[in-house]
């Protein structure tokens, strides 16, 4: 009898569960192209991911631009023309370095302290104690140890003026210069301008641009004394490396379903040449060539579908086994979507050979 569209679906997986060995088989290959592809492409994603990370915290977003005297420096105006540029992070300013130590004579050393000209950001946090008040001063690790202060709290001078220390502050990697440095709360910040600026962008190729920016937008009329330093030679080494692994990874996993895709296409045809009489009477049944076709397509897509699920999840798995990270879960479900639609069109080739067949030539005892 014709099959029927709402009849299509139910004789499809009875078809597949009454051919045991083909389904086994393409659930078995669907499930092996999964796999692997997760375990090369996807091992490879996520090592580039990590790549990435790891240039990321060694600071190639962040610009750092020091302004020699006599130079004024960014003043507030110029400070928020840089903090509004585009693919910009957060700025942050500090003021002319001056000497600091310690209000007990004979205590500790000097150390190096700036004025803070913007707020702190967020990669500078306060560890002990509480941020700063206008005219007060923050320390650091180093700082706090170089000046003998046991907690972070007391008195340091600074060109004669006399400063309470109310907290130490901690910073990432990217800003450990800071470190050494003693930071103040100007008294009034309206006023203040910065001699060192740190830049930071939202993603490391925009920092070609915003170089450009900073220098155009500054209004230091003395642009020989401004000195600008960023890492382009990192940002570079961490694209190529990245790079490269993506490519192997990348040819790995198409070899995988290239060979996978050849493996269905033969499962395919040797199970339908072994079906060729079952078509025959179909179509003789009056049984449409498209109504073949779609019926094989989705007898194929039941295993290839189950298979690549299995073995998507099995990669996903094995890969953060191996890794100690899983593989992004929009490429798991990229590879997954890639693999069944591969293995469906690798059975179009011999579905379409079985539907076309002349269902006399087929149904005729030699």
């Amino acid at each position: 009898m014709p099959l029927s569209p709402r009849s299509a679906p139910g004789e499809a997986w009875r078809s597949a569960r009454s051919h045991t060995p083909s389904t086994i088989v393409l659930a078995l290959i669907a499930l092996a192209m999964s796999a692997v592809t997760l375990l090369t492409a996807g091992r490879a994603a996520a090592a580039e991911r990590d790549i990435q990370a790891a240039v990321e915290s060694a600071g190639p977003r962040l610009i750092t631009i020091n302004v020699a005297a006599p130079s004024p420096g960014f003043d507030q105006a110029a400070l928020a023309r840089v903090e509004a540029i585009r693919g910009v992070t957060w700025v942050l300013g500090l003021g002319v370095a001056r000497d600091v130590h310690p209000a007990l004579a004979g205590l500790g050393t000097n150390v190096a302290g700036r004025e803070l000209a913007t707020p702190l950001p967020p990669e500078v946090s306060i560890s002990a104690g509480r941020a700063p008040r206008p005219g007060e001063a923050i320390v650091s690790d180093s700082t706090q140890s170089r000046l003998r202060l046991l907690e972070p709290s007391g008195l340091v001078v600074s060109q004669e003026d006399r400063i309470p220390v109310v907290g130490r502050f901690s910073a990432r990697a990217e800003l450990s210069s800071l470190g050494r440095l003693v930071l103040f709360e100007p008294v009034d910040r309206q006023h203040a301008s910065a001699a060192l600026l740190y830049v930071l962008a939202d993603q490391a190729d925009d920092v070609a641009s915003i170089v450009k920016e900073v220098q155009a937008l500054s209004g230091i009329e003395d642009t020989d004394s401004v000195t600008v330093d960023t890492s382009p030679d990192l940002i570079e080494l961490g694209h190529a490396v990245s790079g490269q692994i993506g490519t192997l990874g990348r040819q790995l996993a198409f070899s995988a379903i290239l060979i996978g895709l050849l493996l269905i296409a033969l499962t395919v045809t040797m199970s339908l040449l072994n079906r060729r009489r079952d078509f025959g009477r179909r179509r003789a049944l009056g049984a449409t060539r498209s109504a073949l076709l779609a019926l094989t397509l989705m007898e194929s897509a039941i295993p290839i579908g189950a298979g690549a699920i299995l073995g998507t999840i099995g990669g996903a798995v094995a890969t953060a086994a191996l890794t100690g990270e899983a593989p992004p879960a929009a490429f798991c479900v990229g590879a997954l979507a890639l693999v069944v639609v591969i293995g469906v069109i690798a059975a179009v080739p011999p579905t379409l050979t079985a539907a076309w067949r002349d269902p006399v030539r087929t149904l005729r005892v030699p």
